[in-house]
């Protein structure tokens, strides 16, 4: 967030992104940004659901949305969940730079 001049009020820190976009769905928590690969579909599926139910928004980091249908089964540009009332696409925009880095156009 410091290479973005993002100041977090404050910085959650918790186990399983289920219960990370859990707290994003509640209000708890504004963004949920997490940039590496390593999270499965599975782990995204439902509290996809959920956010989406509580007017908030989940895709890749690189804002594309998660394809639950073929063979990969791995989200492998990271994840993004914004709250209902985050302009996503803003963010995602902001987020460009590092991650055009992180994860090339294929």
């Amino acid at each position: 967030m410091k290479l973005l001049e993002i100041t977090p009020e404050q910085t959650l820190r918790t186990a399983s992104t289920g219960v990370k976009v859990s707290m994003v769905a509640r209000g708890e928590a504004e963004i949920y940004a997490h940039p590496t690969a390593g999270t499965k579909l599975w782990d995204s599926a439902a509290p996809q659901a959920l956010l989406h139910a509580a007017g908030g928004r989940l895709t890749d980091m690189r804002g594309d949305p998660l394809v639950y249908t073929g063979p990969e089964v791995a989200n492998d540009r990271g994840l993004l969940a914004t709250a209902r009332g985050v302009d996503h696409d803003a963010l995602v925009e902001r987020l460009r730079p590092l991650t055009d880095e992180w994860f090339p156009a294929s």
